[in-house]
């Protein structure tokens, strides 16, 4: 966390290198072609963590990511390996969006490991970046840290458990929130209510 940045050069996300026509339009700040890994620090404010429900990072990455706010990791993509990241670790592979936005979606709920370590005035997002093989066309990473963000559908909703006279009604959202389920015997009369004011991401009902 107290890592001297100030050598570092100032650029702008997404950060990477293209060779080809893929995620070209996502690149904003160019790094140098077939690197193992890259690292980030982006610095944000934030007034009073008690006003900090819940966070999600979303982020279009190629080949791995790992994130970190105030030197704690809260978000690990699947194709890093386990253990604590070396410059030349061997992620699997992955691909960005190749899109001329960056895909977002679905966002990961980092609340969990977010939240504790956030503090009043100035926290620091890290994020490592490593390709999967070498040489490589492409690095990619776009992050997007949301503060309470909007209960967005992340799955569902979807039915299981059911039995002749039940059944159990899944969903997750992106953000805490609370929960509302009305059903019935016709789309246009759902006359039954079943309800929780504990927010969560995850729920039944």
């Amino acid at each position: 966390e107290s890592f001297d940045d100030s050598a570092w050069a100032t650029g702008t996300y997404g950060l990477g290198y293209e060779t080809g026509t893929g995620a070209q339009a996502l690149i904003q700040t160019t790094v140098t072609v077939n690197a193992n890994s890259v690292y980030s620090r982006a610095r944000f404010d934030v007034a009073d963590p008690a006003t900090i429900r819940g966070l999600a990072l979303g982020i279009d990455y190629d080949d791995a990511a790992v994130a970190w706010i105030n030197g704690v990791e809260v978000w690990r993509s699947p194709e890093m390996p386990a253990g604590t990241p070396a410059w030349n670790s061997s992620p699997s592979a992955h691909e960005s969006s190749n899109a001329a936005t960056p895909q977002f979606v679905p966002h990961h709920d980092i609340t969990a490991t977010a939240l504790p370590v956030l503090r009043a005035g100035t926290n620091v997002l890290a994020i490592g970046l490593w390709n999967s093989a070498l040489p490589s066309s492409d690095m990619v990473v776009v992050p997007q840290l949301l503060a309470n963000p909007p209960p967005d559908l992340s799955r569902g909703p979807y039915l299981q458990l059911g039995t002749p006279t039940s059944v159990v009604v899944r969903w997750r959202t992106m953000g805490p929130a609370n929960s509302v389920v009305r059903w019935g015997d016709a789309p246009g009369n759902l006359t039954q209510v079943a309800s929780s004011s504990a927010e969560t991401t995850a729920r039944a009902s």
